[in-house]
């Protein structure tokens, strides 16, 4: 089918015969992404079943650490997980629910209104349960970075670095690729492990600049990176967040009550120990809630095509994606979640080079669309294309890299004029002063550090960089953060 398509869009850039191709294209597109969508269903569905099953049954036999400091705390945290989980749970079940009625069972419009009206749902409170654990990530990255830096207070004979020698190596490591993309990411990596020493003024500075490099774009670029800053400084709440996740609430509570400057050896083992039960909550949620996302969004897609997706001719595929979502849908019916029996993963061999079939043609139908779209919408207004058209740009914003895409946010964005940059700047400046002012020196720097390393590079020249990070070892008169700080750096290239 290439050369049809490759032909279609010589004459759609060409503005000839568009009348014929708008629909063909349109009706190909939404065929291949239900294909697609199913093809990727089976297969997410096998799998998030297996996590699922083997998830629920390590909660249920959940050994405890043999480390008398961390039973109590891993007891508790997992009397909480419970709660959470009769909630995973019922998402899930409307889910599985949902697949039931509305692409296991008979086709019908009031069907699909009400299935995509439950989809909305789901999708808008995954999509808050991951903005929450995206903030106890970043919350948790923050005392990781104080907690690092404490470590060494308890060590004994430290031997101080060699400034001059030790920036050498860090610039050899940046520096031995010429890939610029991979210099930078280096060089962010580095300022994220470099002791802070800093003055407030010039961080304001800098990150008014990055900033003010949104100018004239579009302002939901600058949005994002806001939120993006933001979240890596813990500054980014979403209402209720302390009751939808409350062990992980008790846990942000635990570390913020340490004080870091005066801190003994169990205080820092206790608040260790913390940290890591965080991160292990943290792990299992995101898994579950990303993984069910994506069953969402390609259930959502094939829902949306079934209008549609039956008007294109196709060839018979050996393998049937939707009775593989049926006979696994049965499995998590059951009360009991048994392993699901081999036979089910060898059908998978049948889908050899089918997903990389479908990529091809969607990767040379799309840019045809997104011309349509730029330069057609009234043509296909008037050919009473618009139902298709916007199906068709939902399931490619639903199938694509963005898994947790806002579906309603208008595509056309305003610019980010001086006006809008200097609100978003002066809100964003007010609640880190709040921070800082509040908030010990050491977390301080701990927001400076995992900021800092977001932003664009600043750094203008070679020389630049080498002052830096000469300077941010020379500063460093606390010997323990500085001996953290070279070791975290070194195990970006020793490993």
């Amino acid at each position: 089918m290439s050369d049809r398509i490759k032909k279609i869009s010589r004459e759609v850039l060409a503005g000839e015969n568009l009348e014929r191709n708008l629909p063909w294209i349109f009706n190909q597109l939404i065929s291949l992404y239900d294909k697609d969508a199913k093809l990727k269903l089976a297969m997410g569905y096998y799998n998030f079943y297996e996590n699922y099953r083997e998830e629920n049954h390590f909660s249920a036999h959940i050994e405890y650490s043999n480390q008398p400091d961390k039973v109590e705390l891993e007891k508790e945290s997992n009397k909480e997980s419970h709660k959470n989980r009769l909630e995973e749970e019922a998402l899930l079940n409307e889910v599985n629910e949902i697949i039931k009625d509305s692409i296991l069972g008979k086709f019908s419009g009031e069907c699909l209104e009400d299935s995509v009206k439950h989809l909305d749902n789901v999708r808008n409170k995954i999509i808050n349960r991951m903005n929450i654990l995206t903030w106890y990530t970043d919350f948790l990255q923050l005392y990781e970075y104080v907690l690092n830096r404490i470590e060494y207070r308890f060590k004994k004979d430290l031997e101080d670095v060699n400034n001059e020698t030790f920036t050498a190596e860090v610039l050899s490591f940046i520096f031995e690729t010429k890939d610029n993309m991979v210099i930078n990411d280096r060089i962010k990596e580095v300022i994220g492990q470099l002791p802070v020493r800093m003055t407030k003024a010039k961080y304001f500075e800098l990150l008014g600049n990055s900033i003010s490099l949104y100018k004239g774009g579009d302002s939901s670029s600058l949005d994002t990176y806001i939120y993006m800053l933001k979240t890596s400084a813990g500054i980014y709440y979403t209402e209720g967040m302390e009751q939808v996740f409350p062990e992980l609430s008790r846990l942000k509570n635990d570390l913020e009550k340490g004080d870091y400057k005066n801190l003994t050896e169990k205080e820092y083992i206790d608040l260790s120990n913390c940290l890591e039960l965080g991160v292990d909550v943290i792990r299992r949620k995101v898994n579950f809630y990303y993984g069910l996302q994506e069953i969402v969004n390609y259930l959502y897609v094939i829902i949306l095509a079934r209008p549609y997706a039956d008007m294109v001719e196709s060839n018979s595929a050996s393998f049937d994606s939707l009775a593989m979502v049926g006979e696994i849908n049965r499995y998590f019916e059951a009360d009991e979640k048994v392993p699901l029996p081999e036979k089910l993963e060898e059908k998978f061999q049948l889908t050899e080079g089918m997903q990389e079939e479908y990529f091809q043609d969607i990767c040379l139908l799309e840019p045809i669309f997104m011309d349509i779209k730029s330069n057609y919408t009234e043509l296909a207004d008037s050919l009473m294309l618009r139902p298709i058209f916007n199906t068709v740009n939902m399931a490619r914003k639903l199938l694509g890299s963005s898994l947790f895409v806002d579906l309603k946010q208008n595509e056309n964005s305003n610019k980010a004029d001086e006006a809008y940059l200097n609100q978003a700047k002066e809100k964003l400046f007010s609640q880190l002063a709040k921070v800082f002012n509040e908030r010990s020196q050491i977390y301080n720097r701990a927001v400076m550090a995992n900021t800092l390393n977001k932003m664009p590079v600043f750094f203008q020249s070679y020389g630049e960089i080498e002052e830096y990070i000469r300077q941010s070892l020379e500063q460093c008169h606390d010997l323990a953060e500085k001996i953290a700080s070279v070791q975290l750096i070194k195990s970006l290239y020793q490993n």
